[in-house]
């Protein structure tokens, strides 16, 4: 029933095309050359459509052609339909990408992005990953993108902000630094360590004082570095120049390869979640619901 309806409502599919031509042309002898027709094959296919129609589209001039308000009304129904309709196709027919670009702070894309990214890949073909790191927040920065990975909700209507995990922070050295302190380290004997320090502007990650304070203990070590992004300060770490604390999703392949240990009995949560978060003043994507279902499945099996 909906194809005869179809089939009584539509004009000639091939007049479509010529009339999509000459609108973008203004022009049938151009329209001709683009579809590899005839000047007056063009001219008899919109003759054709205008007849269909009862009205006419184009006002004909010497060398060009004018839509007229019939025809611009025309053009602004139906040419964004036969686009949907030839990305469609294309889409089908030569496996057509869809390029997302995501947002994340460097220490995600390092440590928790960058090792999982490679099974994405394999079971979405058809999604082409841009990814932006940068050391400013969600919604300080400038450069355009689709979806963001960071710990915390946003404060902008403009994200929607959805938790996929909770994270643990913890004190992590190297395997070298361990070996320094006491197999039985106290709340005094880790504060008096050389401590890597992390200080962003505009973040509030948990530092040192505060971590310790939940033992009862504050920062006495002499020496400390401080640095402005977290994956220097892990990298630190892992050369054995201190202890770093360490959020659980971020450290976890370091952890697991044995480059960085945990000092045992230091854990405090994670003042924020691991977030997904999307854009409101876009149309929801199919890729995008893709990413966020893939790091929720990802950041749940490594936690169990």
């Amino acid at each position: 029933m909906v194809m005869s309806n179809l089939r009584t409502r539509l004009p000639p599919l091939g007049s479509l095309a010529a009339f999509e031509a000459a609108c973008r042309h203004l022009s049938f002898t151009r329209a001709a050359i683009e579809l590899n027709l005839t000047q007056a094959a063009i001219s008899r296919q919109i003759r054709a459509l205008e007849a269909h129609l009862g009205t006419r589209l184009f006002e004909r001039r010497r060398h060009d052609v004018v839509l007229t308000t019939e025809g611009l009304r025309f053009a602004a129904d139906v040419n964004p339909a036969l686009a949907v309709i030839g990305d469609a196709t294309v889409s089908l027919k030569s496996g057509y990408v869809e390029e997302v670009t995501i947002f994340t702070e460097m220490c995600l894309a390092a440590h928790c992005l960058m090792p999982r990214l490679s099974r994405f890949q394999a079971s979405n073909s058809n999604v082409s990953l841009r990814i932006l790191t940068s050391n400013k927040s969600l919604e300080a920065e400038t450069e355009q993108f689709d979806v963001g990975l960071s710990y915390g909700f946003s404060r902008s209507p403009v994200f929607q902000s959805e938790p996929i995990a909770v994270d643990k922070i913890i004190a992590v050295c190297s395997p070298a630094v361990r070996r320094t302190l006491p197999e039985r380290c106290s709340a005094r004997h880790l504060a008096q360590s050389n401590l890597i320090s992390f200080e962003q502007r505009d973040t509030d990650w948990m530092g040192w004082a505060q971590f310790l304070a939940a033992f009862k203990a504050r920062p006495q070590g002499s020496s400390r570095l401080i640095f402005n992004t977290y994956n220097s300060a892990i990298d630190a770490a892992i050369e054995g120049y201190g202890v770093a604390l360490g959020w659980g999703h971020v450290v976890a392949k370091p952890l697991r390869d044995g480059r960085l240990v945990e000092i045992k009995g230091f854990e405090v949560p994670s003042p924020d979640p691991l977030c997904v978060h999307t854009r409101t003043d876009r149309p929801k994507r199919a890729a995008l619901q893709s990413f966020a279902s893939w790091m929720r499945s990802e950041v749940l099996d490594a936690a169990g």
